[in-house]
């Protein structure tokens, strides 16, 4: 099956899944018993739906650069929960959501991304009392929207702890590598940048970052219009199949092998 790339060493590939708008075919890609139970374990059918979608996004991503069907790609917990991918691979990866949107990072090294969307804070000055450092609150104090400087940093905390896998065990107020934006910046042997996606409008109202183990001076955001592979039946009715895009990007061609043979020849 023919598929993306892995990034080069160095570049981190991003895709983003918007909910709301969710690629042709994503729905009917298989999930394991672990997912559906999981699923079944939300409290809505909204929640549900979301956490099945998403599990569809990372499947349906992950199986461009492995070769596989979607429904085929082994996916695992790590030490600490990190979900990764069983067996010896160089592919690493890290998922993030907020409401409809989920960003998911691929690379080769140990990353983390994090996503949140504003959301109203009943408790802001206590969140930032536990979990900011004391130049960090100095800052947050002194911005003209505290919520917003807040998650600003929320977010770079949350992407350093899922690249070291340590989850919120760690010290969140000791995960202060200062100012960060779009560039690159070097932190205790991480690559930390903020991310904006060039899909959406920007603003204040989504905040995104990103953390890589070494050095990581380049970034792409790649498209998902379909997923790697939906099935479809053959004319002679001889069963299910996946098709391949034929360039590993952009929509589907679902022609049956001979088809796609004589076109390409």
């Amino acid at each position: 099956m023919s598929g993306t790339a892995l990034p080069a060493e160095g570049c981190i590939d991003l895709w983003l899944l918007d909910g709301s708008n969710p690629p042709a075919g994503i729905d009917a890609i298989d999930l394991d018993g672990e997912e559906e139970a999981r699923a079944g374990r939300m409290a809505t059918a909204e929640l549900r739906a979301r956490l099945r979608r998403r599990r569809r996004f990372l499947r349906a991503v992950l199986a461009r650069y492995l070769g596989l069907a979607p429904g085929d790609v082994p996916l695992r917990a790590a030490p600490g929960g990190k979900p990764a991918l069983a067996g010896e691979t160089r592919l690493r990866f890290s998922l993030s959501h907020s409401g409809e949107l989920t960003v998911l990072a691929v690379g080769r090294t140990e990353l983390g991304v994090d996503l949140e969307q504003r959301k109203p804070f009943d408790r802001l000055a206590e969140v930032v009392a536990h979990s900011c450092s004391s130049r960090e609150r100095a800052a947050i104090a002194a911005a003209p929207d505290a919520a917003t400087a807040f998650l600003d940093r929320w977010v770079v905390k949350e992407a350093v702890l899922k690249c070291r896998g340590t989850g919120l065990v760690e010290d969140l107020a000791g995960i202060d590598p200062g100012p960060v934006s779009r560039e690159p910046r070097d932190w205790q042997g991480l690559t930390i940048r903020k991310l904006r996606p060039p899909a959406l409008p920007s603003g204040p109202d989504l905040h995104m970052a990103l953390a890589v183990e070494g050095p990581a001076e380049r970034i792409a955001w790649r498209g998902l219009e379909s997923p790697v592979a939906i099935p479809f039946r053959l004319s002679d009715g001889t069963g299910s199949r996946w098709a391949a895009p034929l360039t590993g990007e952009g929509i589907l061609d679902i022609a049956p092998p001979a088809s796609r043979t004589q076109r390409n020849s």
